[in-house]
């Protein structure tokens, strides 16, 4: 019966080495980075389409304001330190004030609708700074575009025609959400 030496005798090696355990880390570390670089992407896309959702509903609601008051609403593009917000009330220009929780109006003006701030990463521009939706000749006026864009360049157009029709689109090509412009 052959004996093997104990001191030179080599059993099954259990556990892991930290070869393999540098390995698994460096290719978890990478897994991640990319991951984190696509939610990144996602989530940006998701606060452009949250703020685009808003604004419509806030431009439809004015439309559909001047029709049930039978009076015209005036749509204000308004800013202040939180950012651009849209401000739909019964006055005239700059009647109404601020994108906050208070939005200040001017005796006898009637708010009747705003969206929330842009979140962050989100901004605006416009050829227009108001617009007066008028239920009599069921027209606006003047006809405009209102973009939001991502701080990566993307962009969505509001663009209102003469006759009150919101359509919004991509001018970086057909997305998931909105055809191209």
């Amino acid at each position: 019966m052959r004996r093997s030496n104990p001191l030179t005798a080599r059993g099954r090696l259990r556990g892991w080495s930290l070869l393999e355990g540098l390995l698994a880390t460096a290719l978890a570390v990478s897994m991640t980075a990319v991951a984190w670089a696509q939610l990144a992407d996602w989530l940006s896309m998701r606060r452009l389409q949250a703020a685009s959702a808003d604004w419509a509903a806030v431009l439809l609601s004015a439309r559909q304001w001047s029709f049930e008051l039978q009076q015209p609403v005036r749509l204000d593009l308004g800013s202040d330190s939180r950012g651009a917000c849209l401000v739909a009330h019964t006055g005239q220009r700059g009647d109404c004030a601020g994108c906050g929780a208070p939005v200040v109006c001017r005796p006898g003006v009637q708010l009747v609708a705003r969206s929330l701030p842009l979140p962050s990463g989100v901004s605006a521009s416009a050829n227009i700074s108001s617009q007066l939706w008028n239920p009599g000749t069921r027209s606006v006026s003047p006809a405009g575009t209102m973009r939001l864009h991502l701080s990566d360049g993307r962009t969505v157009h509001h663009v209102v025609n003469l006759t009150g029709r919101l359509r919004r689109c991509s001018p970086d090509g057909p997305t998931a959400t909105w055809p191209a412009c």
